[in-house]
């Protein structure tokens, strides 16, 4: 997380609680969907986009989170192999990383 704080307070233009990836997607990707000779202030379209972009987000998340339930109170060995096969695979990737950051 990100925090940014001015003047012991936070404040407007602060960033709070909001997760470096945010901050990317929305200076990376956004601007080239915005249309500068668009009838709509560049404010207002960033923030249609914003908004969008946080309710796909809301309904994906809440539909994982609602299949999972069902698929996890349904199988009890799924849900006694699901930690397992999670915490095994970011092992995995750990190890990845670290063969990676030492070849290169």
């Amino acid at each position: 997380m990100s925090f940014v704080k001015r003047g012991g307070s936070f404040g407007p233009g602060s960033i709070f609680f909001v997760g470096h990836e945010t901050v990317w997607l929305c200076i990376s990707l956004f601007p080239q969907f915005i249309d500068p000779a668009g009838g709509r202030p560049d404010a207002a379209q960033t923030g249609l986009l914003g908004t969008l972009h946080m309710t796909a987000c809301a309904l994906v998340y809440l539909a994982v989170g609602v299949l999972a339930r069902t698929v996890l109170k349904t199988r009890p060995s799924a849900a006694r192999a699901v930690p397992r096969v999670s915490g095994a695979m970011m092992i995995v990737i750990g190890g990845f990383l670290l063969v990676e950051r030492l070849a290169g």
